[in-house]
């Protein structure tokens, strides 16, 4: 990855940081920071965030939705091809 985006997504996580501390139960804030998480590689990091984003969704299926494409994009950084 190159540096520049690197520290954009370091910046994003510190935002999302501070966004989670004003409102630690919106839901949208949590997802943002798994999908950074993901980028960077911090799988243990993203499935935190998506479980509070789970558990903070106002309307759940919108965001159950949007969580479920999660494990595809860790299956890809994973490069894992096959499921069991």
């Amino acid at each position: 990855m190159p540096l520049a985006m690197l520290e954009k997504q370091r910046r994003n996580i510190l935002l999302l940081d501070v966004a989670i501390k004003q409102q630690p139960d919106h839901a949208y804030s949590y997802l943002n920071r798994a999908k950074t998480h993901l980028v960077l590689g911090n799988i243990t990091l993203a499935e935190s965030d998506i479980g509070n984003a789970v558990q903070y969704a106002v309307t759940k299926l919108d965001i159950t939705l949007k969580c479920c494409v999660m494990p595809v994009l860790v299956a890809y950084q994973l490069n894992i091809t096959t499921c069991y």
